[in-house]
Order: C-alpha cells, then sequence, then structure tokens
C-alpha cells in the first residue's frame, strides 16, 4: 500500500524517494533494523544536539543521515507534531516515548522527533505567536467583553485568567498567578486595568464592557474599575446570580426538601439491583412501550438533582406498579440479611409517597432553565432580563399555603439580585432588541414611559461614548419606538432575518440588524444605531472563563503539575484556536450557539427530564450553595447612587487607554458619580393577571427556548446513559403542558 503523502514529499533527497514506497506490505524501516534506539531511562545531562537532530544519527556508521528530511520540512513536521500532542492533551514526554519513536521510524522514515523541551519551549512559542497573529487580524476593531475569573489549579497555585468576549466567542489573553499577593480588589484592579490595555493595544479591539463573579475581591475591583473607567458597562455574572438564587431557595431548609436525598436513595438502590431494574423496566415497556433509566446526578452541577427528581417522577407510575405487583421479589432481591430487606422496604416507602418530589419539581424547574439560558457564551443583557422576568411570573403564582416562603425567599432573592445591577444596560437591551422594543415593559414608572426610555438611552449614550446626543437622536428613538421609518419591522427585514435564522436553527443575532442599518455617522439618528450595537454587544457572563478552566484542568494535570503557568497559558490558547479550526473546518461536530426563540411559537415547556451519571450529595449542594451566598453577605449595590472610591493607603496611579493614552490618579478622595437607575422586578414588567393569564410574547419567547435548549441537553444525558448500558432504544421524551 502507498505510504502516507508526506513520506513521498519534496523533503526528501530525489535518490531517496524511488525507494521510499515499498512495493509490498509495509515492513520497518533500515532505521528500525540497524540503529539502536535511543536510552530514554538515562539521566537528562547528555550531549547538547539540535532541535531537529536524532541523537541517534551520530552513533557510528550505521547512521542513516541520508534519510533525515531538509530543514523545512523538518520544522513543519515538529510543529504539527506539537499541535497533535496539544489537541490530543497528551504529555510533552510523549515524544519520548519508545514506542512512539518505534511508530514514527517505522512508518514516517526521515522525520525525526523533537525533544519534549524544544516541542514545549521554542516550537510551542512559535504557534503560540502564530495565534495570536492570527487573532490580530480577527480582532481588530471589534468591541469586547471584557472578562475575569480566578482558578486554582493541581499545585494550588491561585490564577487568574483573563479574556476577552468577541461576537460571543471567548479569547484567552492572559494569566496571572496570584498565589502570594494580597486578594483585594486594589490587587486584582491593577491586574485588570492592565489586562485591558495590554489587550487594546495588541489586539485593536475595543473594551465595552467588563464582567467577572462576585467574590469579594471582584466586588470591590468593579467599584474601582466603574469609578476609574465610567464609560465600561460593568456586570455581574448572571449564571453565578442564578446559582445564589438556588442557595437562597435551598437555605429554607423546608421539611420537603428531605424528599431530594430519598429519591437518590431509590435511583441508587434500584440501579444496583438487577432484578429489581429488570421488572421495573418490564413494567415500563407495559406502561410507556418504551423505558426511561434512572440516572444519579454529577456533583457539581446543581441542575442534576432537579433533572434527577424530574426523571424518576416521569416514571412514578410504573415504578409503583412494580413494586405493587412484586413487592416480595422486590425485597428478596435485595438478599437474605435483614439490614439489607429493611433498606429494600425504605426504598417502598419512599416511593409511595410523591408529594414532596412535586413541590421540588416545580421550585427546581424554572431556575434549572433560567441557569440553561445565562450560562451560555453567547448570553446577552436582554437574556437576563427576560429570564428574570419569567422567574418573577412563576414564583408569583405559587400560590399554595405550603409554597408561600418558597414564593417569598425566590422573589425577595430575584429583587435583590435585580437591584445590585445597573440597570439601565440591561432595559436598554430589551427596548434595543427590534424583536421586543420594551412591548411588554410596565408604564407604572415615569422612566418607563417613552420619554423616560428616551432619557434613559440618552444617558447611556454621553456615557459609553463621552459625546452628548442632540435632537436628531429623541426622534429617531421616537420613531423606533413605534416602528416607523427605517426602524419598521418591513424596513429592517425582521421576517426574513427569523426565516434565515430558523434554517439554521440558529437564534437572530439583533446585532446584524443593526449594523444593516449603519450609515457610520457619528451623530444624528445614527447615534441610535450605534448605542444600540455597542449595548447589544455585551455578554452578560464569564462562561467564557470557566470553559478555559476546564481546558487548562486537561493541560495542567496531576501527573504534568510542574507545568508553568505561562506555558499552560499557551498550551491552551494554541488548543482553543486548533478546536475552532476544525470546528470551521467541519471536522467536529458544531455545537452552535444555543438558540433562545422557540422553533415554534406555539410550542409547549417539555416536562422530561434526565442527568449525567455519578453520585449527588445533596448536603454537599446545599453546602456550595450556602458558601456562594456567604460571598454575597455585602448587602452594598452594585451601582449605589453615589458610587465613591476609597484607596486604602496613598495614591493609586494607573494608566488606561481608552480613546487617548493618559494616566488616571485615584486620591482617597476621588470620587465618580453614576446616577442610577432603581426599578424592582415588581412594577418593572406587564404580568399576567387573572383576566389576560397569557404572558406577553416578547416575555416568554427566550423562556420557551431555554427550556428547549434544557431538554436537547437532557436528550444528551439520556443518550449518554444508554449507551453506557448498552441499550439500542431511543428514549423519547414525553412533555407537560407549559408552565
Amino acid at each position: 500500500m502507498p505510504l502516507p503523502a508526506i513520506m513521498t514529499g519534496s523533503g526528501y533527497p530525489t535518490s531517496l524517494s524511488a525507494s521510499a514506497t515499498p512495493s509490498g506490505s509495509p515492513s520497518p524501516s533500515p532505521l528500525l533494523l540497524s540503529a539502536p534506539l535511543v536510552n530514554l531511562e538515562r539521566p537528562l545531562k547528555r550531549t547538547r544536539v539540535s532541535s531537529f537532530t536524532s541523537p541517534q544519527l551520530s552513533d557510528g556508521p550505521q547512521s542513516s543521515a541520508g534519510r533525515v528530511w531538509n530543514s523545512p520540512l523538518q520544522q513543519e513536521f515538529g510543529e504539527d507534531f506539537c499541535k497533535l500532542l496539544i489537541a490530543t492533551h497528551s504529555s510533552w514526554n510523549t515524544a519520548h516515548n519508545p514506542q512512539v519513536r518505534l511508530f514514527i521510524e517505522k512508518w514516517i522514515p526521515g522525520a525525526i522527533v523533537p525533544d519534549r523541551r524544544t516541542l514545549s519551549g521554542p516550537i510551542l512559542d512559535r504557534e503560540a505567536g502564530k495565534v495570536e497573529d492570527k487573532l490580530k487580524l480577527k480582532l481588530k476593531g471589534q468591541k469586547a467583553t471584557f472578562q475575569t475569573d480566578g482558578w486554582k489549579n493541581k499545585v494550588k497555585q491561585a490564577i487568574v485568567a483573563m479574556m476577552v468576549s468577541v461576537d460571543f466567542e471567548p479569547y484567552l489573553m492572559r494569566t496571572h498567578d496570584v498565589s502570594a499577593q494580597p486578594k483585594t480588589g486594589e490587587a486584582l484592579l491593577q491586574l485588570v486595568v492592565e489586562d485591558i490595555k495590554w489587550s487594546e493595544e495588541m489586539y485593536g479591539l475595543t473594551i465595552i464592557a467588563a464582567c467577572s463573579d462576585d467574590g469579594g475581591d471582584a466586588r470591590k475591583m468593579r467599584r474601582l474599575l466603574l469609578a476609574l473607567m465610567p464609560w465600561l458597562i460593568i456586570v455581574l455574572c448572571w449564571a453565578h446570580q442564578i446559582n445564589l438564587i438556588v442557595g437562597d431557595y435551598l437555605s429554607l431548609k423546608l421539611p420537603f426538601q428531605d424528599c431530594v436525598p430519598k429519591a437518590l436513595i431509590v435511583i441508587k438502590w434500584m440501579n444496583n439491583h438487577s432484578r429489581a431494574l429488570g421488572l421495573f423496566r418490564q413494567e415500563q415497556l407495559y406502561t410507556y412501550q418504551k423505558f426511561f433509566a434512572l440516572i444519579l446526578p454529577v456533583l457539581t452541577r446543581w441542575t442534576a438533582h432537579y433533572l434527577s427528581l424530574r426523571r424518576l417522577l416521569t416514571v412514578e407510575k410504573a415504578l409503583k406498579a412494580a413494586w405493587l405487583k412484586h413487592s416480595d421479589t422486590m425485597i428478596a432481591s435485595a438478599g437474605s440479611k435483614s439490614e439489607d430487606k429493611a433498606k429494600a422496604i425504605a426504598v417502598q416507602g419512599i416511593i409511595d409517597d410523591s408529594r414532596f418530589w412535586y413541590h421540588i419539581k416545580n421550585h427546581l424547574e424554572p431556575l434549572a432553565i433560567a441557569a440553561n439560558i445565562t450560562q451560555a457564551s453567547n448570553t446577552r443583557l436582554y437574556h437576563v432580563l427576560t429570564t428574570l422576568a419569567n422567574l418573577y411570573r412563576i414564583y408569583s403564582n405559587l400560590s399554595l399555603s405550603e409554597d408561600l416562603d418558597v414564593r417569598n425567599q425566590v422573589l425577595a432573592s430575584l429583587e435583590k439580585r435585580w437591584a445590585a445591577a445597573d440597570q439601565d444596560p440591561f432595559i436598554a437591551a430589551v427596548i434595543l432588541n427590534p424583536f421586543l422594543r420594551g412591548d411588554f415593559l410596565a408604564r407604572r414608572h415615569i422612566a418607563l414611559t417613552p420619554i423616560g426610555l428616551c432619557n434613559m438611552l440618552k444617558r447611556l449614550h454621553s456615557r459609553v461614548f463621552r459625546v452628548d446626543v442632540d435632537a436628531a437622536f429623541q426622534a429617531a428613538f421616537m420613531d423606533y419606538f413605534n416602528k416607523r421609518e427605517e426602524f419598521s419591522s418591513e424596513s429592517m427585514a425582521l421576517a426574513d432575518w427569523t426565516n434565515m435564522a430558523q434554517k439554521n436553527s440558529q437564534e437572530v443575532n439583533p446585532v446584524e440588524i443593526w449594523e444593516g442599518i449603519d450609515t457610520r455617522e457619528e451623530t444624528g439618528r445614527n447615534c441610535l444605531t450605534k448605542l444600540a450595537i455597542h449595548i447589544l454587544s455585551i455578554v452578560a457572563n464569564s462562561a467564557g472563563c470557566e470553559r478555559t478552566f476546564s481546558h487548562m484542568g486537561l493541560v495542567h494535570t496531576g501527573i504534568r503539575s510542574k507545568l508553568g503557568v505561562e506555558k499552560v497559558r499557551k498550551t491552551t490558547m494554541v488548543g482553543m484556536d486548533i478546536k475552532r479550526a476544525h470546528l470551521e473546518a467541519g471536522l467536529l461536530h458544531m455545537r452552535g450557539k444555543r438558540n433562545f426563540t422557540s422553533e415554534a411559537s406555539g410550542a409547549q415547556e417539555p416536562d422530561h427530564a434526565s442527568l449525567a451519571a455519578d453520585h449527588f450529595d445533596v448536603g454537599a449542594a446545599s453546602a456550595n450553595a450556602d458558601k456562594d451566598v456567604g460571598d454575597d453577605h455585602d448587602n452594598t449595590n452594585e451601582l449605589p447612587p453615589a458610587v465613591t472610591v476609597q484607596a486604602p493607603s496613598g495614591p493609586l496611579t494607573i494608566t488606561i487607554p481608552p480613546l487617548n493614552s493618559y494616566s488616571v490618579t485615584l486620591s482617597p478622595h476621588a470620587a465618580t458619580q453614576v446616577k442610577k437607575t432603581c426599578i424592582c422586578l415588581e412594577i418593572l414588567f406587564d404580568y399576567p393577571t387573572d383576566i389576560d393569564p397569557v404572558p406577553l410574547e416578547g416575555m416568554s419567547s427566550f423562556w420557551r427556548g431555554g427550556v428547549e435548549n434544557l431538554e436537547k441537553e437532557m436528550e444528551a444525558y439520556n443518550l449518554l446513559n444508554l449507551s453506557e448500558e448498552n441499550v439500542d432504544e431511543i428514549v423519547q421524551i414525553q412533555t407537560m403542558p407549559s408552565i
């Protein structure tokens, strides 16, 4: 068979090209048969060799130096081998593995595997440089959301990652080892400001917003950063905020919350007793003509226990029937010991009482949907605000006496999180989305009237662009608000945009619509377009950091714990670029951006849930949630009416380059005034009433899409579990009426 194309490339000497292709079946190369393998177990101290020189080539007359590729081809091989190790998350020591050397010498004679230090040194540096050059072209002139978060690696180093999100795609900028530094807002601010400057100068992009979680140092950093750069939109990570709301819910410690560990006892017991599981599956086939797997949730995802209970509720009828018909057999399958039979009887008792499961399902399902929406990499500000509106709508309708504590706790938590936010950009995002235009905003507050909303947008424009608008801006806004002139649905071709997005199973990106009517003027009516593009380009979470930390965890493993922070950053950056290239080339399954618009306008919200394997400890989940809540004990609003930033000791001098390079000195008495809009959720929206119980289309559209996305995630977990059990049947999802 013919050898790989690389073996017959121009890198071979002409005299050897004819003999490089064997006529029969492949056999070891003469190099493998004649030259002894290098002893890779000997100490690293040895004669210094070139990056692309095999040590064995100088070992005597059996050298096959004539077969060695020319320098350009060998360099390309080394770079590709480096990317191969990165893409497969392999150790740099793979280059010294004898089997790898045997494979290369047999199948790619002439190629020399670079030393591990060369691969992780100069070759990795060159590949990282290539990625940076590529990003300079891609990110130049783009608007970016700056993201920062912290992570501890295998050796307990405290790493702070700095990223930017451009067009809702995260890109790693720099990482810092802050293990020996104080964990203060001032220290984090210094890093953030320096990296904002570095990112803008390095890649030619414009930072328009900054996002972080709500840890103590990050909270203070955001206040200081707002004072230094008031034109930035400072947002919390709303995926984290939803987790805090869940923590507030779990802090109630109501009696019916005990059913979570009880439900997990049932799932674990059924999965561990094959005879009982077989009888249960038979009953499912009789009842549903198919069967569903009982799956234990993952500890690190709080939504897993909600999904676990939903699956159990789905099969409740069949589970009860199986125990009713075969209770003696079920108990006998537990074993002959009295304690084992007692566990089986306890499981039967849990199955006979499903009241509490129903309450948990109803309480946690909206929060699970909200988490699914807010943790996406393309979560925008209007996604967050419409999600809060739906959470407020759903929990306001919990009217049963036993639900009052839950209702009051969740609504209070929602109001607390929303009150701490910079509300103007969120409200503006809902208004400036041409599919929403604020149609479901209430007018019970003067700021929500057309003139009030226009004044809000004027303030935002003056803040982010540092230029006041003229009278033409108000005329443009009134035309937009009333769907007239170039802002009408027909002129903006909203129906065509929707059709194109549905064909690609994607959500319409409103930024593209506004860019389509951008005249590139900096004054007059086009100021409204510029503001819309600015606000709608902001990402409302730091999910990009979390995904980057996951990638870093594959690089900095227990057996590779000595890798330096900068080497891990470069490896991660190259790995992320390789993955993007594979996706663009169609070599990987494209996991598209989440679509939060329902494909069918009348689609109902499904009822089914499945989850991934591994045991879940609800006590640990509650503890983690309580820990998150502990991070939020400071009740100071994110943007108080007068934001006063006071340095702890002496002036803090930081150079920043927003439009012109200049130095900003933050003195102990410096302060920046930011007018804060504070409208509670209760009066922000037109919620359904007894007379008109159906939520307005704008309020519910993204919520239905979030339900469908969660459903797809559940199906993926289900299929994963089925494959583990070697089950061929495809489990179909049953639905329930919408919430």
